[in-house]
């Protein structure tokens, strides 16, 4: 992948910070490294993950709360709190991430053919017993669906769908720590 960091041609001085200290200060004016503890990006079998590496997976962190405000008092407490934070779900995660890699597109498009046979009885009269055969019975209902296709729907709705179902697991992993920034209202 490219190199994702934020340029923004900047001079070292302070971004102002309303309450405590935004991300940007934390990274590039105190030089603080936010990732120094152990982790791993693995699959399940114990191989590495396809896709983003470790450090462009803390960078796209770094960059999604670039110009945020950390939601602690302190910058060691703040860290404290994202290690504990990207350690507790990562195993999820890395699962999530290696899933993601391994998704087909064409799956989208599997042909499915399948057929729903049914019946249905109706007797009005409750007390007599309906008899094998259906000779008392006052209505009698045959379903038969037969659905083939793109699991019965159009390419541009299998399409669609397939769309709105895949989410990209990293950014819903970064996601995870807005809670540890302030709140943009």
């Amino acid at each position: 992948m490219t190199d994702q960091k934020i340029n923004l041609n900047v001079d070292a001085d302070l971004i102002p910070a309303k309450y405590t200290e935004v991300l940007a200060n934390v990274v590039n004016y105190w030089g603080v490294d936010l990732f120094d503890f152990n982790y791993n990006l693995f699959g399940n079998d114990g191989t590495p993950v396809k896709g983003m590496s470790k450090e462009e997976l803390q960078q796209l962190f770094i960059n999604h709360f670039y110009f945020r405000e950390i939601g602690e008092e302190t910058i060691e407490r703040f860290k404290v709190h994202l290690r504990l934070r990207w350690l507790e779900i990562l195993p999820r995660y890395n699962i999530l991430f290696a899933a993601y890699y391994e998704l087909n597109p064409q799956d989208a498009f599997i042909n499915d053919n399948f057929t729903t046979e049914g019946k249905s009885v109706y007797n009005d009269t409750p007390k007599n017993e309906i008899e094998f055969d259906n000779s008392h019975a006052s209505a009698i209902t045959s379903v038969n669906n037969k659905n083939s296709g793109l699991r019965g729907k159009s390419k541009l709705r299998a399409v669609t769908d397939a769309a709105d179902e895949l989410r990209n697991p990293y950014v819903d992993f970064v996601e995870e720590f807005n809670d540890l920034f302030f709140g943009i209202y």
